[in-house]
Order: structure tokens, then C-alpha cells, then sequence
């Protein structure tokens, strides 16, 4: 049976959504032998992909239940490839990178500041984060830097707000660009927490104290063949989602390159969203 969600999924020019959406069968728990890069509770996506149909839907445009796809203006991509940030293959080798190309990076960061503040939906400052550089055809791309040992989440909410239910409406969402040579790509439940806790889960009296990551964590124990969408990002094209209010990760698994990733955190929504490519589109329960 197929079921529409309240998370809208919209497209910026020049960016089109034709051939981008995929579907899944699931998520299933991490196997024994993938241990030593995950934690033993996470969740990891089935690689059944398969293209899903896509059609016009209502118009939203909330930036809580919205996710847009979009790609960085040409001046960023400029300079981005004359710095050749692509060819790095490690964090350590972004470092002596950055410190080769000083004045290069600086006026990079100047325009990066500058586009996220065009993004900007709010007048609260972005929160930067460093360039990320992973692995080549990694199932899931997210590591838990704060637990000991350093290893993969899998499929998850972010925390960074740390709020609860109630409070999501004001929670930050986040935009990230891909920066490598090959695709990636951005997966996620279509479903929202308040969905998720009100339509799917029945949550007993032990259970009501359970942070939004936990109950990230419940649904999939209870409901693992509810299917992930999965959007395609080619070199230069990013998201933005309300990563806070969503299960999510993102994954390069079927790509030979290094995963790049250039990401911030704050208010966004982008301006040229057009109604034409608004689409919203099926998800089984």
C-alpha cells in the first residue's frame, strides 16, 4: 500500500528532480561482521534501489517539513574548482591543502558565508561546519565523534538542538553540498517525528521519557520494511533538510570516489523554488 507524508521534497533551479528519487525495501540491523565500523545497534539501508515515480503535490514551503534540492551558484563552483578541494582523498591531506592555498580558501569562506546568508530564512547566524572528506563506497557516512570508539551511527535523527517533540518547529535545519567527484546520495524516512510517535508508534508509560534519537531507533526495530527514499546528488548539488525532525543519513555505496561533503547548520530555505517541481511522492507503510 502506498501513503503520502507531510515532508515535502522541492527543487531549486537549475536543478531538476528527474531521475534523482530511488526507493528501498528497508533498513536491517548491522551484521556481525560490520562491527568494527558501526555500533551494534545501528540500523543500515537494504541496497534494493529502485526509481520511484514522482508527481505534483501541494504546495508548502516549511522550512520544518520541506526538503530542497539544489546546486551551489556557478561563482562557488568556480573556486571550488580552481582550489581542486575534489582531488583530496583525506582529512589530513585537506589540512596541508588548506594551508597551501590560505588566500585561496579565505575568499572561498567569505562567498561561502555570503550564499548561506542569501539562504537564510532567519537572521540567526549559520553554523559552519569543516569540509568533510570520507571514504570511497561507504554504505552510510555519519561517525558518532563523541562516543568512544569513533564509529558509524547509521540511519539517525540529529541532536544537535536537542529538543523535544513539542519544540521541533524551531529546531535548525541544515544544508549540504557535495563537493567530490562522483554522486552521492541523501536518505531518509518520509515520515516526521510527530508522525512517526503519533501514527506509527504506541509509546507506553517507560517509553515516554525517550530522547527523539531513541525513538529514531524504535521505529526502525518495529517497522525495518518501511521503505527510505533515497535523492541522488551529482557533484555541486546539495540539500536542505530539517535533519532534526527526520530519520536520515547519507551514503556514496555505489560510487568509486571519495566522499566530499560541505555542510552548515541554521535556518534556510531557498529563493526560486518553482511550484512546478514541487513534489511530493508515495512511500509504503
Amino acid at each position: 500500500m502506498y501513503k503520502l507524508n507531510n515532508l515535502d521534497i522541492l527543487c531549486s533551479e537549475p536543478c531538476s528532480l528527474n531521475e534523482k528519487l530511488f526507493i528501498n525495501s528497508g533498513v536491517e540491523l548491522v551484521r556481525p561482521n560490520q562491527l568494527n565500523q558501526y555500533f551494534e545497534d545501528a540500523f543500515i539501508p537494504r541496497l534494493d534501489l529502485q526509481p520511484i515515480a514522482s508527481f505534483p503535490g501541494k504546495w508548502k514551503h516549511d522550512i520544518h517539513k520541506s526538503i530542497y534540492v539544489l546546486k551551489l551558484p556557478d561563482t562557488l563552483i568556480r573556486l571550488l574548482e580552481n582550489l581542486q578541494v575534489h582531488e583530496v582523498t583525506g582529512q589530513e591531506e585537506l589540512f596541508a591543502f588548506k594551508a597551501k592555498r590560505s588566500k585561496a580558501f579565505e575568499l572561498f569562506q567569505a562567498k561561502w558565508k555570503h550564499y548561506l546568508h542569501s539562504l537564510s530564512a532567519q537572521a540567526t547566524p549559520a553554523v559552519l561546519h569543516e569540509i568533510y572528506i570520507g571514504q570511497r563506497k561507504q554504505l552510510t557516512s555519519t561517525t558518532n565523534y563523541q562516543r568512544m570508539p569513533q564509529l558509524r551511527t547509521g540511519m539517525h535523527i540529529d541532536t544537535w538542538n536537542n529538543l523535544d517533540l513539542n519544540n521541533l518547529d524551531t529546531a535548525a535545519n541544515r544544508v549540504c553540498f557535495n563537493l567530490g567527484k562522483g554522486h552521492r546520495y541523501f536518505l531518509f524516512i518520509n515520515l516526521s517525528l510527530e508522525e512517526i510517535i503519533h501514527s506509527y508508534l504506541e509509546l507506553g508509560p517507560e517509553e515516554s521519557n525517550l530522547s527523539m534519537f531513541e525513538i529514531g531507533k524504535l521505529f526502525l526495530e518495529r517497522f525495518p520494511d518501511y521503505p527510505l527514499t533515497f535523492i541522488k546528488l551529482e557533484p555541486y548539488e546539495g540539500y536542505i533538510a530539517p535533519t532534526e525532525n527526520l530519520i536520515h543519513d547519507g551514503s556514496n555505496f555505489d560510487s568509486e570516489e571519495v566522499d566530499i561533503q560541505l555542510t552548515a547548520r541554521g535556518y534556510f530555505r531557498p529563493a526560486g523554488i518553482q511550484e512546478k517541481e514541487l513534489l511530493n511522492h508515495p512511500n509504503r507503510r
